[in-house]
């Protein structure tokens, strides 16, 4: 069987060739698709180049982001319970070995447990961020599997007809920012491969569970590859944000301490809670609220600091700090 691999995203359209797949019977009409394994090497070697990509954090005082990955297990039909699964662990450890100057909590989503959703089911970002902000979780990562699409196309003419068979996986990418409970990215991304049945498939429907699982496997890696670079480069390039979580007098408490790169002596800005607003679909953000003053770290644990204000100031729990310049 030949079997063509293609990728698309929401940001651009790549063409690669590639193929993999075992041959075996499908059990919706009878059909059978076999296997040449041609392509499979290139195929291979193309995903494990661009995972092995390694992106390097440039932040002023060598901080770090702390994040969390997660994933929405719907719909059904995709295998989402499995491939969210998948996505946790290699999204998280693509960014943590491959993306510089980043640090993931991997103990947020389990205790976490479900997502905060809107009625609309949309991920309520605002939730999400309060949520994350006791942790010091800067930006959560989450990715949803989109509906697969399994498609048969004739081809030819006369003596010359045939069919295809055109499988598409998708993928949604959200990255959610803590600070602001808004989205720094939303994109959704499109692996596809073409496969040429050995005989008509006489109209039946083809379950995506009948497609060659070294396809779904190729599919997947691809996926998974595209958006973890994706993530990269945007947190690459994102500044350390950190959250008050208790005030007293001038002292405040911060969700963050030296897993992010945070040292006694070092200077913060300090600004007020953003104030909220509401859109028309019932999603919540916080805007940057005024700043306040300035802080010096006194004491430095690993997941906590207590940074004492310069000059007197109203700062509450829920005021975001930022490395001073």
């Amino acid at each position: 069987m030949d079997v063509r691999v293609s990728r698309k995203s929401a940001a651009r359209g790549i063409a690669l060739a590639a193929a993999a797949a075992a041959g075996f019977l499908l059990v919706s009409g009878c059909t059978a698709l076999r296997d040449a394994g041609k392509g499979l090497a290139r195929g291979v070697s193309e995903v494990g180049r661009g995972v092995g990509e390694v992106f390097s954090g440039g932040r002023p005082g060598g901080l770090r982001l702390s994040l969390a990955v997660l994933a929405l297990e719907e719909p059904a039909t995709t295998g989402g319970g499995e491939f969210a699964a998948l996505f946790r662990s290699r999204i998280a450890d693509h960014l943590g070995s491959r993306c510089g100057g980043l640090l993931v909590d991997r103990d947020f989503g389990r205790l976490l447990g479900t997502l905060p959703r809107l009625a609309s089911g949309a991920v309520d970002g605002h939730a999400l961020a309060l949520l994350s902000r006791p942790r010091g979780v800067t930006h959560a990562v989450v990715g949803s599997p989109l509906e697969p699409r399994v498609v048969e196309e004739k081809t030819g003419f006369w003596l010359w007809k045939g069919s295809r068979v055109r499988v598409s996986l998708g993928l949604r990418l959200e990255v959610f920012d803590a600070e602001t409970g808004g989205k720094s990215l939303d994109e959704r991304f499109w692996e596809e491969a073409v496969l040429e049945p050995e005989a008509e498939p006489q109209g039946a429907e083809i379950p995506l569970e009948n497609i060659p699982a070294a396809v779904i496997t190729t599919l997947r890696e691809r996926l998974l590859a595209e958006a973890g670079r994706s993530a990269c480069r945007l947190l690459a390039e994102t500044p350390w944000r950190g959250f008050v979580v208790a005030a007293q007098g001038r002292e405040l408490t911060i969700s963050s301490g030296r897993g992010v790169g945070l040292r006694e002596g070092m200077r913060l800005e300090v600004f007020a809670p953003g104030r909220p607003l509401e859109n028309r679909d019932g999603q919540r953000f916080l805007l940057p609220g005024a700043r306040l003053g300035e802080a010096r770290l006194r004491e430095v644990g690993e997941a906590r600091a207590v940074a004492v204000l310069e000059e007197p100031a109203a700062v509450e729990s829920g005021a975001t700090v930022r490395l001073k310049p």
